[in-house]
């Protein structure tokens, strides 16, 4: 199976898992994205991506030229619920 239908079959799975109100946000959002013409400026696998410097889950400066040259690279982003934004913030 490849990955795009593996990905649909999980979307599909845990879309039945919201609740309405939350799948009626999150169609919205990728509404205005197609609207905006975000979806069609999105890096197809392979594509070189823009060098970038960021903040890592601890807070620590990351670049990827720097992570580039180690290896391949894989980037992930998640929702940041606050929690571990006032956690990070506490511990300082």
């Amino acid at each position: 199976m490849s990955l795009y239908n593996e990905l649909t079959k999980l979307r599909i799975k845990y879309a039945k898992l919201l609740p309405p109100d939350r799948t009626a946000v999150m169609d919205a959002h990728m509404e205005t994205l197609r609207a905006n013409g975000a979806l069609d400026r999105i890096l197809s696998v392979g594509s070189q991506i823009p060098d970038f410097t960021l903040r890592d889950g601890f807070g620590k400066i990351v670049s990827s030229k720097e992570l580039l040259a180690r290896g391949p690279l894989v980037i992930a982003f998640f929702r940041d619920s606050g929690v571990l934004t006032a956690w990070r913030k506490s511990k300082h």
